[in-house]
């Protein structure tokens, strides 16, 4: 945003026009304007209307004169923190003096003034008030430009709860028809599957795998709609969180004799079901993109604050004072630089389906858990060299 100077008002306040008409020509210039007043009392009708940078007032004036006139502004909410100079020829004494610095002048000057000395004074009254004007400026485009984003904040969230309803709805009306389609065609791969030539043996099993995956798809899309919906989160050990996820993915780690570690793990915030489904997922990812040897997961957690300079460079600047920083590393095929962030968008695979079976659902899902959770997660990687999940989680409160 560019701070650009506006034209601010200068008030002189003499009862004298010839002092007034030298003034206004010593002072003026293209970024202020002078306002002259006779008296007190049309000093005080100026001020009612207007914003002014300083003040320049007469002590010894017909009326009301520039003690009192300086009382008045100062006891007025709209106008007491105007900059107040007094000019005089008279009441030299230090009495007086200190009456006007009482009574709110922030300068006291003698004539017949020196012009240099009175401008270089008023210059810098001016590019205060200035400065305070664009600052003013700027907070306002900013609490608009704040209300605007809040307003897109609101309607972005209430979007996404829109579809993640659609998708709810949609993926339970599904099922129903899906159900039937799966029954009958299950019931003719049964009855009819070794009566028929080999042509029609292997349309049924096409359309068996075909309506299983679709209803594996389905389940997952609602699991995955209905991730964020709880805000119970409390206290829980990731030791148990690592357990219930192992005894999910038994048979895989069973089968491919895969090897899974750790080290100590701390108690986090969070909720208990969906941090297992994101361990779970990471273990099931590790066995199922190994390669040619056996499959070796461990799971590490750190404490360290969110700026560390160590972290990666993608996930500095979060709030918060400190978290449990959590990686998840395997010897598997590893993942090329350029699709480290694609891997977490919703239906994205990097391979074929007959290579790999999957749904591209499941790291999805991750990313939305832990970012329900407050926190981050990333991938760094090499082929053929493995990977290695991170994901942040909040320092559970030991009260």
């Amino acid at each position: 945003m560019s701070m650009v100077a506006e034209r601010v008002q200068v008030l002189v306040v003499d009862d004298h026009p010839q002092t007034l008409a030298a003034m206004k020509a010593l002072l003026e210039g293209p970024d202020r304007e002078i306002v002259t007043a006779t008296s007190g009392e049309e000093a005080l009708r100026y001020l009612l209307h207007g914003e002014y940078a300083v003040v320049l007032l007469d002590v010894k004036m017909t009326g009301i004169d520039g003690y009192e006139t300086a009382a008045l502004i100062r006891a007025r909410e709209k106008t007491r923190q105007i900059p107040i100079v007094f000019l005089t020829s008279n009441n030299k004494e230090a009495e007086h003096v200190v009456k006007g610095y009482s009574q709110g002048a922030v300068d006291y000057i003698f004539k017949p003034v020196m012009p240099e000395i009175l401008l270089s004074k008023v210059n810098v009254f001016v590019e205060l008030a200035n400065k305070t004007l664009a600052l003013r400026r700027q907070n306002q485009e900013l609490e608009r430009a704040k209300k605007e984003l809040a307003a897109r904040a609101d309607e972005l969230a209430r979007s996404n709860a829109d579809l993640e309803q659609f998708a709810y709805a949609a993926s339970h009306d599904l099922k129903e028809p899906l159900r039937i389609v799966s029954s009958y065609v299950k019931l003719l791969a049964t009855r009819y599957k070794n009566q028929l030539d080999s042509d029609a043996n292997d349309f049924i099993d096409f359309a068996v795998w075909g309506v299983n995956r679709m209803e594996r798809l389905i389940h997952e899309v609602l699991t995955y709609s209905r991730v964020g919906d709880t805000r119970e989160f409390q206290p829980v050990e990731f030791a148990k969180i690592l357990e219930s996820a192992l005894a999910r993915v038994q048979v895989a780690v069973r089968e491919s004799n895969a090897v899974v570690t750790h080290d100590s793990l701390p108690t986090v915030i969070g909720n208990e079901g969906e941090l297992i489904r994101v361990v779970q997922n990471l273990i099931a990812n590790a066995i199922k993109f190994r390669g040619p040897h056996t499959p070796e997961v461990h799971i590490l957690a750190e404490r360290r604050a969110p700026s560390s300079t160590t972290r990666p460079r993608e996930v500095t600047g979060m709030a918060g004072s400190e978290e449990w920083l959590f990686s998840v590393r395997d010897n598997g095929i590893g993942i090329e630089p350029q699709y480290w962030n694609k891997i977490f968008i919703l239906f994205r695979r990097l391979h074929n389906q007959a290579d790999y079976d999957g749904s591209g659902v499941g790291l999805a899902m991750c990313k939305k858990i832990i970012e329900a959770h407050h926190g981050r997660i990333w991938v760094q990687s090499q082929p053929g060299e493995g990977s290695t999940f991170y994901f942040t989680l909040p320092v559970a409160d030991p009260d």
